[in-house]
């Protein structure tokens, strides 16, 4: 796992990719944040059309999944200052495609 950049204001990376490949289907996102006990690094990390929250360890060992959503993407997170409620704004990625001809 390596930051491309970092983002000083908000201590955040503005980007992740947590495979060397990376045209593989897992993505990881830009929002990096603390764990609330300050143990693991947890961030975003889209498998198909699902977004889930993920923490690294910074003892070392396997990640682990905090989310488990089947659907939807996850645009940003945070936790409450007692580390006892997450906040996250999800929903879905849509886009449409138009094509103009004989434009004059």
């Amino acid at each position: 796992m390596w930051p491309l950049e970092e983002n000083s204001r908000t201590s955040n990376f503005s980007g992740l990719w947590l495979t060397a490949d990376r045209s593989a289907s897992l993505k990881a996102q830009s929002c990096v944040r603390w764990s609330p006990d300050g143990k693991g690094l947890q961030y975003l990390l889209t498998n198909g059309d699902a977004t889930n929250i993920w923490e690294q360890p910074l003892a070392g060992g396997s990640p682990r999944q905090i989310t488990r959503f089947t659907s939807g993407h996850i645009f940003d997170f945070s936790w409450s200052l007692d580390g006892k409620q997450l906040f996250m704004s999800r929903g879905e990625v849509t886009s449409d495609v138009v094509l103009l001809s004989n434009l004059r």
